[in-house]
Parts: C-alpha cells; structure tokens; sequence
C-alpha cells in the first residue's frame, strides 16, 4: 500500500469514527429527575453530560421520573444531519444513510409540561417539541409499562 492510499484510508476511518455519535447535555424541569434511555448507556439523574450515537431510522425511547411529578415517556426527536449524509455519499456511500439522524447537543425534559426543548448551540432559542401519545404510548410498551 503506498503513502496515498494509506493517507485515503486514514481520511476515511476519521470520518466514518467522527459520525458516530453526538455530545449531548440532558437537563430536566424540575432539576434531578431520573432518565433513562433506551438504546444507548444513558440513565441516571439529570443533568447528565455524555454522547450518544447516531441511528439511520431508529428513534430512542426515553422514560423520565422524579417523585411528586407524573412520568415522561417519549421518543428523543433527532437532527436529521444533512452534513452527515453528504459525506457519508462522498466517501462511504454504503453507510449513506447509516449516520442519518444524530442528537441535538441540548435537551431539556419538562415534566410539568410533558415537552421536550432541544437547541444546536448554547445560546440558540429552544425548541420545544410535546410527545405525541403515539410515541408516549411506544416508549411505555419499550419500557414494558
């Protein structure tokens, strides 16, 4: 294998390496309720700062609880990643869709309100997004509730 290839190839696992999974910060209203995401390694009492990965065409169910407060089910709604799909057709096009949807870097759960807000940035505006019963229902049936 000459210098070329092995540098394409290196370029090529970055890439493939880097859509793997998104950094997130998960936050509740009211502050430490306990979240659980199906899925993925996340559970515990919020605010949690971890990553989660990237899915073609799955959603992640999540449950959300704190006592005196009615539980949060729901789907996590994701960022279809237009970046990601693009490179993902330039250099792995098998994979093409394999990275489609990623988390948003921000999640808020309100559970007096049972709405999800979601941002890109820090300082961005929230977004806020209530769980249809379709999806609470599908994530109760994940949980087994």
């Amino acid at each position: 294998m000459n210098k070329n290839h092995f540098s394409a190839l290196l370029l090529l696992a970055a890439f493939v390496l880097a859509g793997c999974a998104t950094s997130v910060t998960l936050s509740s209203v009211p502050d430490e309720a306990h979240l659980v995401v199906a899925k993925s390694s996340i559970s515990g009492t919020l605010p949690i700062s971890t990553s989660i990965g990237r899915t073609t065409f799955g959603k992640y169910p999540f449950k959300v609880e704190k006592e005196g407060c009615e539980p949060m089910y729901g789907m996590l709604p994701l960022n279809v990643s237009g970046t990601a799909i693009t490179m993902d057709v330039l250099f792995f096009a098998p994979a093409a869709f394999w990275t489609a949807q990623r988390a948003f870097p921000f999640y808020q759960f309100d559970l007096e309100k049972q709405i999800i807000r979601y941002k890109k940035g820090e300082r961005d505006e929230w977004k806020e997004y209530p769980v249809t019963e379709q999806e609470r229902s599908k994530a109760m049936t994940f949980f087994g509730e």
